[in-house]
């Protein structure tokens, strides 16, 4: 298509504003902007018209042109069809941005936007029309616009590499986010005491830290948060999502910043979404970083991680290498299901599905306000891909369930919403974030009401605390009931679920399955006829028609019944009981969803889909998914073992060894023994033992502490491992801390605290989000250098890939030790052995339960000793890397070769050890 025809085309239907028309040739020739472009050929196509050329298009673009020859009167256009006429609004935008950044020191700049889905469905329709040749993005276009506005007020310049401020434009919210750059400072530091860690412990066992004392002037000066990264993890490591999905941290390499995660607040003690406003990538092979696999005992949950790297414990957030077989860590259960990113572009809901309901069940005089606000918030074009398309899911879930839509006279359209008032304020949260408003009002005290049964026998019930949230907004109401909502009462219409809920992808499925069940789906229960107290009931789904829509509601169950088998799940034959009969005499029966009990499917119905908008169903369902799972992973375990007796018995050898080799806590000598003699036990009959704890028992003391669904879980093994890449994030709240698999995890290191850094250690202080860039760092090192507990040096401003530099070093250093032996000391001639030797150093006693088991060869470069009295000998030692210099001197009974101890034939009674210097220059 040659451009007259693209133009053409362009303005064939609509009018399409000059920047709009422009960008359709916008890498055609330089020096002239997209509006410049636009005018030029809408006045070539007047040209033409006004030879007399016959053209088919929309005569509105050609307003405010005179023409000479040609009878053509344009009307006044309305706004650009395209971009609603948003380019004469970025000056107000900009100055709006300019604002925002005022509150910031800084020097370079750089502008982004986020425009409205409608937008951008727009802009596809409009590439699909004309192709996308010699065209530009109109968010590239918003963006170059807005910058050089900005510009112009602030004085300030773009930079497109490194920029000080990253400003965000939301279109849809009319509001600006800031990304601001942290501020690094490099230095080198000693610290003077023992008994006081390099970074700050959340836990505040030590009050003060190295960083403390370093970052105290700095966050006077620029008012920012500090925060030292220093772990990471593995690349395919699954984070947990906002919408309950995962995806692997190494996916978020470029989406990081527009990615919302969940991370848990300990101050709250719950689970709390949040945005990212970092994300580190590094080698571990370029630098001294240990990198490890830890499993645990109950599920066999895994993740790959540095040393450093902090979990949760019952003593707070502590570091890989304070972790040993058997400790505790925190653990949120779910099943790794994958985030769905794609999405498509169908239409799901547009403004002709809108004026369809109003027409319906609105008077029409309202039409124009409901279709503003609408658009205002952007929510009159709808997609997969829309932003508020999964929070949009989550409440017609439970208005399908426990809520209804309803009108109130003839003008009014009410969404109400039943349950606990906790759960409705998140379901408030929810509605606000869509930009409406509603109320939650709570009755108490014991109410009766007298009802009759389905044969007409009268009874009573009582009702206690009831909460409703109310919405009374047209425009949501028009909305939700477009999308499928049904109207009146759900027991005697007919109603079905949504056709582009059912052809939609499995996270928008997942949400309105999980909300559905949070209102109206019975919690998880113990099977009381059994006496173990370690099997579930049957779940139930059950809803209430009448007889004149029995039918229509049986095959509503059966559209549920087609989702769920979707994500594996089983259920029963659904059966249909005898239940009430109505004041208007019409008799209801209840029609029941049972689903199999089997603890795999139980898994997959907590696992995959679970309860959303019921907080007491949620946490409870994850605590029986955690305990499920557990059974999965014993049972699976006991049929491997089973496999290996079988073959190890073919080999010949007898149970007892077997049961050596193989058994444990849930593997007996009795089990082996019966599975070898084949007395009635095949593959598929076996089960979790008898010593398995039951439910009750093992909750009280698995969630001890824990809120929100985490449970505490075993390190079985900690092994060592190589890897390629690691990475790390940090969250935008507080808490800074995040789900790996499952784990929740922070990201802060820590050194020795009992050894004195003496020598001078390189640094990196990260200030985030400064309000002023400009640092004073001779002021700064006066203030840190007044402290008697650190020292610093050499400081200077420096950027992110410092830190990176820093991790990846392998500096020699030197110490100096104060030795204590039991005997006078003799022989000191045996130590010269030590000069310039590799020394062979298995895996320290202190460390054997967090560090794989190996043998090390470490260089000794340098040994001087001095004794300072019959008993006490002092010793500075040069030594390679990743050295452990007290198994030097003490010999770690024999695990380190040639040791002091053995040498000079005196075992050591105290060690007090300093790094006097750091050889990295």
């Amino acid at each position: 298509m040659k451009l007259n025809e693209k133009t053409i085309e362009i303005l064939k239907d609509d009018y399409v504003c000059d920047h709009c028309l422009g960008r359709v040739s916008a890498n055609l020739l330089s020096g002239l902007t997209n509006e410049e472009r636009g005018r030029i050929l809408r006045q070539y196509l007047a040209m033409e018209i006004d030879s007399g050329e016959e053209l088919e298009v929309e005569t509105s673009n050609f307003h405010g042109i005179k023409f000479h020859n040609a009878k053509l009167k344009p009307k006044k256009p309305g706004k650009c069809s395209i971009c609603g006429d948003i380019f004469p609004e970025l000056k107000k935008k900009a100055k709006l941005i300019a604002k925002e950044m005022e509150k910031y020191e800084y020097k370079t700049f750089l502008i982004g936007c986020m425009p409205t889905a409608a937008l951008l469905e727009k802009e596809q329709g409009f590439w699909s029309k004309v192709g996308i040749e010699w065209c530009e993005p109109i968010k590239s276009e918003i963006n170059r616009v807005l910058g050089k506005e900005v510009e112009k007020i602030t004085g300030k310049s773009m930079d497109r590499l490194n920029p000080d401020i990253n400003a965000i434009y939301d279109l849809k919210k009319d509001g600006v986010e800031l990304i601001v750059r942290s501020v690094f400072i490099y230095g080198k530091y000693q610290k003077l005491v023992r008994n006081m860690p390099q970074t700050t412990w959340k836990t505040r066992i030590y009050p003060v830290s190295v960083q403390d004392i370093i970052a105290k002037p700095f966050m006077k000066q620029t008012r920012a948060e500090v925060h030292r990264l220093h772990g990471c993890v593995g690349p395919n490591t699954q984070i947990l999502t906002k919408n309950g999905f995962y995806r692997t941290i190494s996916d978020l390499k470029d989406s990081w910043k527009e990615e919302k995660i969940l991370c848990f607040d300990s101050k709250k003690n719950e689970i709390v979404p949040s945005g990212l406003v970092d994300f580190f990538k590094l080698n571990p092979k370029d630098g001294s970083l240990e990198v490890f696999e830890i499993k645990t005992e109950e599920t066999g949950r895994n993740l790959t991680v540095t040393s450093d790297h902090p979990f949760h414990t019952p003593k707070g957030m502590l570091p890989l290498s304070d972790l040993r077989v058997g400790s505790k860590v925190a653990v949120y259960p779910y099943l790794m299901t994958l985030n769905e990113k794609k999405g498509c572009s169908k239409i799901i809901l547009s403004e002709e599905h809108i004026i369809k309901t109003i027409e319906k069940f609105i008077p029409t005089a309202y039409k124009s306000k409901i279709i503003k606000e609408l658009k205002e918030r952007d929510l009159l074009l709808l997609t997969e891909k829309s932003s508020d398309i999964f929070t949009l899911t989550k409440l017609i879930g439970f208005l399908f369930g426990d809520g209804s839509a309803w009108k109130v006279r003839k003008s009014s359209g009410v969404l109400a919403f039943y349950g606990k008032k906790e759960d409705l304020l998140r379901i408030q949260s929810d509605i606000k974030d869509l930009g409406f408003n509603s109320n939650i009002r709570t009755r108490k005290g014991v109410r009766s009401s007298i009802i009759k049964d389905y044969y007409g026998n009268r009874g009573e019930i009582k009702v206690g605390i009831c909460s409703e949230l109310r919405c009374d907004s047209n425009s949501l109401w028009a909305l939700l009931v477009s999308l499928g909502v049904p109207v009146g009462n759900k027991t005697i219409n007919e109603f079905k679920i949504p056709i582009w809920i059912k052809d939609s992808n499995k996270q928008i499925k997942k949400d309105f399955l999980s909300a559905l069940f949070g209102s109206d789906m019975d919690k998880p229960r113990l099977d009381k006829r059994r006496h173990n107290k370690k099997s579930f009931n049957t779940p139930r789904f059950s809803i209430n028609k009448s007889e004149n829509t029995l039918k229509n509601g049986k095959d509503y169950i059966q559209e549920i019944v087609g989702l769920l088998e979707e994500f594996g799940i089983e259920t029963l034959k659904p059966r249909i009981i005898p239940y009430t009969t109505r004041k208007d005499g019409n008799k209801t029966l209840k029609i029941c969803l049972d689903f199999s009990n089997r603890f795999e499917n139980l898994i997959k119905l907590y696992g995959k889909i679970g309860y959303v908008y019921c907080k007491e169903r949620e946490i409870l369902s994850k605590h029986v998914l955690e305990y499920l799972l557990m059974k999965k992973y014993i049972v699976d375990m006991r049929k491997e073992s089973y496999k290996k007796s079988l073959k190890m018995t073919r080999n010949g050898i007898k149970p007892m060894e077997i049961y050596k080799k193989i058994g444990g806590k849930y593997l007996s000598y009795k089990n082996i023994a019966m599975w070898v003699e084949k007395t009635n036990h095949t593959f598929n009959k076996i089960k979790i033992p008898n010593n398995f704890p039951n439910f009750d028992g093992w909750l009280k003391g698995a969630s001890k502490g824990l809120g929100d669904g985490l449970v505490w879980e075993t390190i079985f093994s900690i092994k060592k491992v190589n890897a390629e890449n690691l990475f790390d994030l940090t969250t935008q709240s507080s808490a800074h801390t995040f789900f790996s698999n499952g784990f929740l995890v922070s990201n802060s290191g820590r050194e020795d605290v009992d050894v004195r850094c003496l020598g001078w250690r390189p640094f990196v202080l990260e200030l985030m989000k400064p309000k002023k860039r400009s640092v004073n760092l001779n002021q700064g090192l006066k203030a840190i250098n007044k402290s008697k507990k650190a020292q610093v040096k050499d400081l200077k401003l420096s950027d992110k890939r410092t830190v990176t530099r820093i991790k990846s070093i392998k500096p020699d250093k030197t110490y100096q030790a104060e030795v204590v032996f039991e005997s006078p000391v003799k022989g000191l001639e045996k130590l010269e052995i030590l000069q310039d030797i590799v020394i062979n150093q298995e895996t320290p006693l202190r460390v054997a339960t967090r560090r794989a088991d190996k043998l090390r060869r470490r260089r000794v470069k340098d040994i001087k000793y001095k004794l300072l009295n019959k008993k006490k000998l002092e010793m500075t030692i040069t030594a390679q890397s990743g050295t452990y210099i007290k198994e030097l001197i003490h010999g770690d009974e024999g695990r380190t070769r040639p040791n002091v101890a053995d040498l000079i034939s005196n075992k050591v009674k105290s060690i007090k050890l300093d790094v006097i210097k750091i050889h990295c220059d």
